[in-house]
């Protein structure tokens, strides 16, 4: 729906709209607007009457002063939660990022153990078979919680870090 220009600024007022307050058609102020129609006679004069309202508009009325300052009080409650929740998220992934890099740094260990293990040859049969299982499952949690893994926790941390500031610094600007 194209808006209407016909203001010297900018006013929200679709087309339909503008041709109820004229009391006439949309296509018919439509038309009046391409220069194809005119207006009935009343409608010219509501049409000038509102051209003069929109011309007269204050740049700070009292109306406008109440509604940025509802939004600010507004903006700055739901920008305090946002920050109570990246706060949350934060401790949350430091966690996962400490508990992944100990499971990665067990599975290298628990890997050592068996290649140390396996190098004294005193493992045969069974015991063999099940340092080689240990190992593989070792692997698999490597593999699970890769460098890659944990670079990707740490970038998200960090996203995170940078959110929490600039929240804390929008907050502090908007008191």
């Amino acid at each position: 729906m194209k808006k209407e220009t016909i203001f010297k600024t900018k006013i929200i007022l679709p087309q339909e709209e503008m041709a109820m307050l004229l009391n006439v058609s949309r296509s018919q102020w439509s038309m009046h607007k391409i220069g194809y129609r005119g207006l009935p006679a009343k409608s010219r004069e509501k049409f000038g009457f509102i051209l003069k309202i929109a011309n007269e508009l204050p740049l700070d009325s009292v109306h406008r002063k109440a509604t940025v300052e509802r939004q600010e009080q507004e903006q700055l409650v739901k920008l305090e939660a946002q920050l109570k929740d990246v706060a949350i998220k934060q401790f949350r992934l430091e966690k996962k990022c400490k508990e992944v890099e100990e499971k990665y740094q067990a599975a290298l260990r628990t890997i050592d153990f068996v290649h140390l293990a396996l190098s004294k040859k005193e493992f045969v049969g069974f015991e063999y078979e099940a340092l080689t299982r240990i190992e593989s499952k070792a692997i698999e949690t490597l593999n699970r919680y890769s460098l890659y893994e944990q670079t990707q926790l740490k970038i998200k941390l960090e996203v995170l870090e940078l959110e929490h500031k600039l929240l804390k610094k929008t907050i502090k600007t908007n008191e």
